[in-house]
């Protein structure tokens, strides 16, 4: 979509909005809008004047992953107020844990015989997005360590599902944050950076249950350490600079596993996939560091 700029004064240009957009978003004459300057673009964003985002869903069946997957969706696409159909009461109870675990400021706000509606109350602000992605970034590192523990044959104490829920509800606020922002390839390198991370914390969450005492284990666990605080460096500083890194211990941990003539317990291959999926967050986060200026050391 083109644009004519009009001459507003002595040093002024102006461009119209799309009439769409301003309909979609409740805008009127007078109202405030958000304007900045982002990689070399001007975004402009609805303030939180713009209406409320609704949406229905209907639950069919009493699978707890898809109803945590269809709920999550509806708050990091960045809808307000969701109206939920069900058929029966265990469906209610998964829904309304999904909803006290994984969103944060989001309530069952009514409910009824056969519906409810779930919405915003306490929202946390988007300002704190990076407040909220460094608690992510230091829960899964936390998550990542115990993993370790556990396979150099220290005893793991802590509520390893309080833990991985709060690293969900990050996860989700974040990814929330970036759906309501402008698309730019910038916001998909970062969604992507973010979702890879999550998968790979998740893979070593899943590992925890299984693992043992194992100098394999260890090795793995390791590197997952590892790469997350290359990852975690990267993204802070704005640099790719030691990016190599991560390849130089994927590379490594490949052979490990294919000059291994024993079969692997299954931590090993919960650990390894937890590694590759922080290894693939590389890709992203290079993308995004390159579209919003990388920084000299």
């Amino acid at each position: 979509m083109q644009r004519k700029l009009v001459q507003q004064g002595a040093s002024t240009l102006m461009v119209s909005l799309p009439r769409t957009w301003i309909k979609e978003q409740g805008l009127a004459r007078g109202k405030i809008v958000d304007v900045s300057q982002e990689s070399g673009a001007i975004v402009v964003r609805a303030s939180g004047s713009a209406r409320v985002r609704e949406t229905a869903i209907n639950l069919s069946g009493e699978d707890e992953s898809l109803i945590r997957t269809l709920i999550t969706n509806t708050y990091r696409t960045g809808i307000d107020k969701t109206t939920v159909t069900f058929d029966s009461e265990k469906q209610y109870k998964l829904l309304q844990n999904t909803v006290k675990t994984k969103l944060l400021g989001f309530q069952i706000t009514q409910k009824d015989k056969k519906s409810c509606v779930i919405e915003s109350v306490t929202e946390p602000d988007a300002a704190q997005f990076d407040n909220i992605l460094s608690k992510f970034f230091l829960s899964a590192k936390q998550l990542l360590l115990l993993a370790h523990d556990r396979a150099s044959g220290q005893a793991v104490s802590e509520d390893i599902d309080e833990l991985e829920d709060r690293i969900i509800q990050y996860e989700n606020f974040c990814l929330r944050c970036l759906s309501r922002e402008a698309r730019s390839s910038a916001v998909d390198f970062l969604q992507l950076f973010i979702h890879s991370v999550n998968h790979g914390q998740r893979e070593c969450y899943l590992a925890l249950s299984t693992i043992k005492k194992s100098t394999v284990d260890a090795s793995f666990s390791a590197s997952c350490v590892e790469i997350l605080a290359l990852l975690v460096e990267a993204y802070t500083n704005r640099t790719t600079e030691k990016l190599h890194k991560i390849h130089s211990i994927e590379v490594s941990t490949r052979k490990s596993l294919q000059s291994s003539r024993k079969g692997l317990p299954m931590s090993s291959h919960y650990l390894a996939n937890s590694l590759r999926h922080l290894y693939l967050a590389n890709s992203p986060l290079a993308g995004w560091i390159m579209l919003t200026g990388q920084r000299k050391q």
